[in-house]
């Protein structure tokens, strides 16, 4: 009874502070769907929302507004006025949503794609060009790429010749996390075959996971601190075992004086003795680089699955 009471006193305070909000607004919005009271045009998203969005452009242009929950969201589905936002004037819209999950263990201050234009994210950027993901790192690569494609394709030509069927994304995805291991810190991290290597691989699906999960805390900001549907508790747990991971891995690193000096962890760690990043920094830029390139592969498969 307490919770239902707690609810309705949340839901009239939404409604109560957004006509406020509304009524202050002077900003004209670009045309969209009438939205309902409370969830706004999230019921007209379904489950796959890019192709709802596509379909609703059709009606009412390639600029469109629509309201999530307490949020305005702009909806850009023309090639030429993204690439007037991105290129033209891309310091005004190089801001980004920030899911409530990725705040946990304070992580959006670390991460390229979440921090907004400042010192510190012109210094990771530069480092990330400068040396990290350079041609030459790209080309010392190039072998272990073969590598693991070649595992990748035994992995599945054993699974035809034993008649067990093969899930192509994770595969895939299995193949990705260990390219990026090896060239982070030298090591596999996951197996095709074993359950032993597998946490990790499971670690970092659960944290895209939750990254990515629909939250009601994104969509009506007043109710984040409730967790209402325990995304950023899972959030923070995932992150802070995740960034465990990666210390003990440093520890080791630093421990071992015949250790890899050339791959990403050793460049990161002779930036942290020229005291240009700290430990901390180091770890959560670890967190940033699995996820982002990771997410991408998925991203890739779950179009190709449309």
């Amino acid at each position: 009874m307490e919770l239902i009471m707690l609810l309705i006193i949340i839901i009239f305070t939404i409604i109560f502070v957004s006509k406020k909000l509304l009524s202050k607004s002077k900003s004209k919005l670009p045309p969209g769907p009438k939205p309902w009271p409370i969830i706004g045009n999230i019921h007209q998203l379904g489950n796959k929302p890019h192709r709802s969005a596509a379909e609703l452009s059709k009606t009412y242009g390639p600029i469109m507004s629509l309201k999530l929950g307490s949020v305005t969201t702009i909806v850009i589905s023309s090639p030429e006025i993204a690439q007037e936002m991105f290129l033209k004037h891309d310091l005004a819209f190089s801001g980004r949503m920030l899911p409530h999950a990725l705040t946990a263990t304070n992580h959006h201050e670390y991460s390229v794609a979440f921090l907004p234009i400042c010192p510190r994210w012109r210094n990771l950027r530069k480092i990330a060009t400068v040396q990290l993901f350079t041609s030459r790192q790209l080309d010392a690569s190039q072998a272990l790429r073969q590598k693991k494609v070649n595992e990748l394709v035994e992995f599945v030509q054993q699974c035809c010749e034993t008649g067990v069927s093969v899930d192509i994304g994770k595969a895939a995805f299995t193949t990705t996390l260990n390219l990026l291991a090896n060239t982070f810190f030298s090591m596999d991290v996951a197996s095709h075959v074993s359950s032993e290597s597998q946490e990790f691989k499971d670690l970092v699906w659960n944290v895209q996971e939750e990254g990515a999960r629909p939250n009601v805390s994104d969509f009506f900001p007043l109710v984040k601190n409730f967790d209402l549907q325990g995304v950023y508790k899972r959030s923070s747990y995932y992150l802070n075992k995740m960034l465990r991971f990666f210390e003990e891995i440093i520890d080791a690193r630093l421990s071992d004086p015949m250790a890899p000096k050339d791959d990403v962890l050793g460049i990161l760690l002779k930036l942290v003795e020229d005291e240009e990043l700290n430990l901390n920094e180091v770890k959560h830029n670890l967190v940033v680089r699995i996820l982002l390139i990771t997410h991408f592969f998925r991203f890739l498969f779950y179009i190709g699955s449309y």
